[in-house]
């Protein structure tokens, strides 16, 4: 989703709004290789912290930045090589892959898959495509190739960015009275699923490139 960024950094946007009540963070941090980010969940790309969140379960690393404001209330959001909260660094800084977590406009039911991790990359388009998904690389300006990109930030310098288009983000939950997003659908639980079983084997094989050895938390 292309914003123009009313905040050009986090200390900007902590000057102007109120955490817990305007946007709320939420780290988990594992020793894991892996972390998961969704920088602009909440009224900003719903579903994507959701997703996020899912994808992490107990196994990975964390960070998720939600904008409580209504949705269509983009202010809160800043792009992902000016978004520099210093908890999130942390954690990212810390991984050997970051995964991101993202939305986009379009109605086409689509997955663009982007950053600077071929392999991986290549991977989560193979396996969303078995799973029924329609994935593709991520040809867009917003490809989560410039090595700022927050996914880029890792021990590698190479992350996987995921941009979920709204009518596929829309099929993941049900559409319940007196809920934002509604419960999970079975392409969330598919979704999640598939990214998780990639993630995990990138993980196990990580974990024998470090001699057993993944980051400290």
């Amino acid at each position: 989703m292309m914003v123009k960024d009313l905040y050009r950094s986090f200390a900007e946007l902590t000057q102007n709004e109120r955490e817990e009540v305007d946007y709320r963070r939420f780290i988990q941090e594992k020793n894991s290789p892996v972390t998961v980010i969704a920088l602009h969940g909440g009224s900003i790309e719903p579903g994507t912290a959701e997703l996020a969140r899912a994808i992490a379960g107990d196994d990975f690393s964390l960070y998720v930045f939600e904008s409580l404001k209504p949705i269509g209330d983009n202010k809160m959001h800043i792009t992902s090589y000016r978004f520099d909260d210093p908890l999130c660094l942390r954690v990212v800084a810390r991984a050997q892959t970051v995964v991101a977590i993202h939305g986009c406009q379009g109605h086409a039911g689509r997955v663009f898959v982007g950053g600077l991790d071929e392999k991986l990359k290549s991977e989560a388009i193979s396996a969303l495509q078995l799973a029924g998904y329609t994935a593709c690389e991520d040809l867009s300006h917003h490809a989560g190739k410039y090595h700022r990109n927050i996914c880029n930030r890792g021990i590698t310098g190479k992350g996987l960015q995921l941009e979920i288009d709204t009518t596929l983000r829309r099929k993941m939950f049900h559409d319940d009275a007196g809920s934002d997003l509604g419960s999970p659908t079975h392409d969330f639980t598919l979704f999640t699923a598939t990214l998780r079983e990639i993630l995990l084997n990138h993980m196990d094989n990580a974990d024998i490139l470090l001699g057993g050895d993944a980051p400290q938390s």
